[in-house]
């Protein structure tokens, strides 16, 4: 209960820190077609205040995503241009990765494309074991599309997407 109470009182930006500089590695398993692993980074390099709002530019395999924090929610917009990185502007064209409150059986949703809903289902693991060694507390965000896994001061530590896998390996986090 007491565990509970502490996710329900904590930040959003707690589970995923975008501060300029972050970075994550990830071990990758793409099981289709020729089955093998791969090293991946996501970094946050720059940072933009647009239509009123912090918006955070992360490098991620070979893409540019835009992240903000907005009402209590992690959002993820991909760049509509990829080369050059720009700030989207149609905002309406992201994904929710978190949702305050960060409690077990709580379920939120969010139009894709404003034609599809997307279901999101939120649990909580005690121990989680990755490549980047053992986890505590993690917050488990479940749709039909797969699982993340998210630990409180490093961000995303697993994912299960089809058609991939992936986890930590390393971080570094700055204040």
């Amino acid at each position: 209960m007491l565990l509970l109470l502490l996710l329900s009182q904590t930040g959003i930006e707690e589970y995923f820190p975008l501060n300029v500089g972050n970075k994550w590695v990830y071990q990758v398993y793409v099981p289709v077609l020729e089955p093998h692993f791969s090293f991946d980074s996501m970094v946050v390099v720059d940072r933009k205040a647009f239509k009123g709002e912090e918006f955070y530019k992360v490098l991620w395999g070979g893409r540019t995503y835009w992240f903000s924090y907005h009402n209590n929610e992690l959002r993820v917009y991909p760049s509509s241009d990829s080369l050059r990185g720009n700030i989207p502007f149609d905002t309406s064209d992201y994904d929710v990765w978190l949702k305050l409150p960060l409690e077990s059986g709580n379920v939120f949703s969010y139009m894709k494309e404003n034609k599809y809903k997307i279901v999101c289902r939120v649990s909580t693991e005690k121990n989680l074991y990755t490549a980047g060694g053992e986890f505590k507390n993690c917050i488990r965000v479940s749709t039909m599309m797969g699982d993340m896994w998210f630990v409180k001061g490093i961000g995303v530590i697993k994912m299960k997407m089809c058609p991939f896998d992936m986890e930590i390996v390393r971080w570094n986090i700055s204040d």
